[in-house]
């Protein structure tokens, strides 16, 4: 296919569904793969059970899932649900992401002074980078599975310079949107919203992929450290051991030796 047969066919009716039994029941699917395969990147697999519901609240709708008190909710309501969008989302705001770093800190001892504050790069950083082991928790089967996942991050690259852009350089909206559309073709549609958002939360879009970046590249200097030693599961518990903190502070709990 040439470019524009591609995106055309990515618009194909059989990669999205209205069936709400359908979207749970995939789901499900995925998260069976991923708890069935937890062991072999992470060392504490004794986490509270999580829930998955069919989102409730059309204000939280502006997203294709969140998570929130032990819960996973996926937004479908009056339109179709992309079929791609079920591993990495999963992954993102489940499992071993913001479900499984909350369950890790709250059975983490911490300060009085640490429980008032909440890290979002810590936050939004891990859940990012979570959906990097997508292959190695078992799920990913096809490259359009797989694609989801990139669909979704070209998304956040691009809103790090829009930000910059709103925020700083006083973009206008029609400014914004059109170094969207230079950059992101077949997503027209959560342009605008995209944003509003930045406008109401500057810096806050920012997090997901400077987080992520820097938890990859401590991997990375850890493995090069470490060499034939290096252990996948002592660098998450290194990771998520201490509760929320600032990133540089996560940093030196990870290369500390």
């Amino acid at each position: 296919m040439n470019e524009d047969e591609f995106y055309k066919h990515l618009n194909d009716p059989s990669f999205f569904t209205s069936d709400p039994q359908e979207v749970q029941h995939s789901f499900e699917h995925t998260k069976a793969v991923v708890f069935a395969n937890l062991h072999k990147l992470f060392s504490d697999t004794t986490i509270p059970p999580l829930k998955i519901k069919k989102g409730e609240s059309r204000q939280l709708a502006q997203t294709p899932g969140y998570y929130d008190s032990n819960t996973f909710y996926y937004n479908l309501f009056d339109g179709t649900y992309n079929k791609r969008q079920y591993d990495w989302l999963f992954i993102h705001e489940g499992v071993p992401g913001h479900h499984y770093q909350s369950s890790i800190e709250s059975a983490t001892k911490v300060s009085d002074v640490q429980q008032l504050f909440f890290y979002m790069g810590f936050a939004e950083g891990w859940g990012a980078y979570a959906e990097e082991l997508g292959k190695d928790l078992g799920v990913y089967k096809t490259p359009y599975d797989e694609l989801g996942k990139w669909e979704w991050d070209i998304v956040r690259s691009v809103r790090v310079p829009l930000d910059v852009g709103l925020n700083y350089y006083g973009w206008t909206d029609q400014q914004a949107l059109d170094f969207w559309k230079k950059n992101i073709r077949g997503q027209d549609d959560i342009a605008i919203r995209e944003i509003a958002r930045m406008r109401r939360w500057p810096a806050q879009v920012i997090t997901y992929k400077y987080g992520a970046l820097q938890i990859i590249n401590w991997r990375e200097e850890l493995k090069k450290e470490q060499g034939s030693k290096f252990d996948i599961k002592d660098f998450h518990n290194r990771v998520l051991d201490h509760g929320s903190l600032p990133l540089f502070m996560v940093r030196e709990n990870v290369l500390s030796k």
